[in-house]
């Protein structure tokens, strides 16, 4: 659906309308220098789509990708406009869980489209804010895009914060004098991470473009701007880096304390030719004893030998013995 769209002339709200006859009028009316059109859409349809993509001439190939969602973040260029895709990304505390949604834009030189999926990324907010600054408004869609990003990576980075709170959690219960199995949180954790990775490294591309000043369509003046976004982008990336570390060194030692995994140790042996060593006689001759095969045993005790007589069965280390294969006489 179309939730808002309106036109902007130097800086202020001008009208607005959400029909596709409405939408058309204000294309019309953006004559002036600075005018643009800002249409934003959330999950909308086929035909709501191509109703937008009618009145404003975007590219087919990038409808489709806006429509299907499911995009990888990138930055691509369609004749004369911009597709940005990016993700939004917010941290559900209860669930351990990382929920993702995008944002598609469509920028042109006097045009922004941003079409929305998933219940997060929410671009009111953006919108009321950059309406309260006119001054942002009037250097046009570049500073709507910048607004997006800016917002975006600053979630990225509340994200991150919220799970190394949970690698803090973790980090606790592993090392703690209990025995606790985190290898499902841990297991979980881990896929929430790759979630993000899959977020933010992608985007670090379109983000450095955007900061060398190199891309037509948006004004070489916003290039400090973002250049501040690549910065801070990288920075979440090099945590997300991190706290995957931190968690497979977490997995991995948890998965040695796990309750009840406990094992036997090898059964020391008396005589050294029971390995097949070099032994001295009683006549002082060397002579070498065959390695006996091993036999299955239960309770770690040794079997008796052939006497009966001098045998002592060695205590069961675990109270849940295993069988094991010991080199019996």
């Amino acid at each position: 659906m179309i939730v808002d769209s309106a036109l902007y002339r130097r800086g202020a709200r001008a009208s607005g309308g959400t029909t596709p006859a409405e939408l058309g009028a204000l294309r019309k009316q953006a004559v002036e220098t600075g005018d643009f059109v800002w249409v934003g859409l959330h999950e909308p349809t086929a035909e709501e789509l191509a109703d937008v993509a009618s009145v404003f001439g975007l590219h087919r190939l990038a409808v489709e990708d806006a429509l299907k969602a499911h995009q990888r973040p990138k930055l691509e260029r369609y004749g004369d406009s911009l597709f940005l895709v990016l993700k939004s990304l917010w941290y559900v505390d209860a669930d351990d869980a990382v929920e993702t949604g995008e944002v598609n834009i469509f920028l042109g030189a006097d045009l922004v489209i941003t079409v929305r999926h998933g219940q997060g990324g929410s671009l009111a907010q953006i919108r009321a804010r950059l309406e309260q600054h006119p001054e942002l408004l009037a250097h046009g869609p570049t500073a709507v895009t910048h607004a997006i990003c800016d917002h975006a990576v600053d979630d990225y980075q509340l994200v991150v914060t919220a799970l190394q709170e949970d690698v803090d959690e973790v980090e606790a219960s592993v090392f703690s004098v209990e025995r606790t199995d985190d290898s499902p949180r841990i297991y979980v954790l881990k896929r929430e991470i790759a979630e993000v990775r899959r977020a933010v490294l992608p985007l670090r591309d379109p983000m450095h473009r955007a900061a060398a000043g190199t891309v037509p369509g948006i004004a070489e003046a916003a290039a400090p701007f973002f250049r501040d976004i690549a910065d801070h982008l990288v920075r979440v990336a090099d945590s997300v880096e991190e706290l995957d570390g931190l968690f497979s060194a977490q997995q991995t030692r948890g998965l040695r304390r796990r309750p009840g995994r406990r094992f036997c140790g090898p059964t020391p042996c008396r005589n050294n030719h029971q390995f097949g060593g070099t032994t001295a006689s009683s006549a002082g001759t060397r002579s070498t004893a065959p390695l006996k095969a091993p036999v299955i045993i239960r309770n770690c005790e040794r079997p008796a030998s052939g006497s009966g007589a001098g045998s002592t069965p060695i205590p069961s280390p675990d109270a849940n013995p295993r069988e094991r294969p010991v080199i019996g006489e």
